[in-house]
């Protein structure tokens, strides 16, 4: 396989699990396609190559390397077009098979969360000549 080909759904499965999520654009334990993940695992050998993959099939998000302390540290962004579901975040070592999963859910945005817009809205043009002929009125009185 090329480097850029995702490990295995086997592969993947065979990590132990752990925890790959540091950080992500929304406050809870469930993320939406598009979000940006920031990912921070450690134990791999420096400047060995990692793979960072999301999960139910693999789709690779981004291959790095390790820091001299065997730390990545990266952020990604889930696919777009990341169905809704379970699905599971790896970070893996193609060269030594080191690496650890964390399972996570993809919801679609929520917007029903805001408040419905009612009434009519209202043009500020009119509002705005209706003040000034008011003081064009006062100002022509005053003299």
């Amino acid at each position: 396989m090329a480097p850029t080909d995702p490990p295995s759904r086997a592969t993947i499965d065979a990590l132990d699990e752990g925890t790959v999520l540091v950080s992500s654009d929304r406050v809870g334990p469930t993320l939406t396609p598009g979000d940006a993940v920031d990912v921070r695992v450690g134990g791999f050998t420096p400047d060995e190559e990692v793979q960072i993959v999301v999960a139910s099939t693999p789709r690779l998000l981004a291959t790095v390397l390790a820091d001299s302390e065997g730390y990545v540290s990266v952020r990604v962004s889930l696919p777009s077009d990341l169905a809704e579901g379970r699905h599971t975040l790896a970070v893996v070592s193609r060269e030594s098979g080191k690496g650890v999963r964390q399972p996570v859910t993809v919801e679609r945005a929520d917007d029903s969360r805001q408040l419905p817009s009612t009434g009519m809205p209202i043009p500020v043009w009119p509002l705005v000549l209706v003040a000034i002929g008011t003081v064009a009125l006062r100002i022509r009185r005053r003299m």
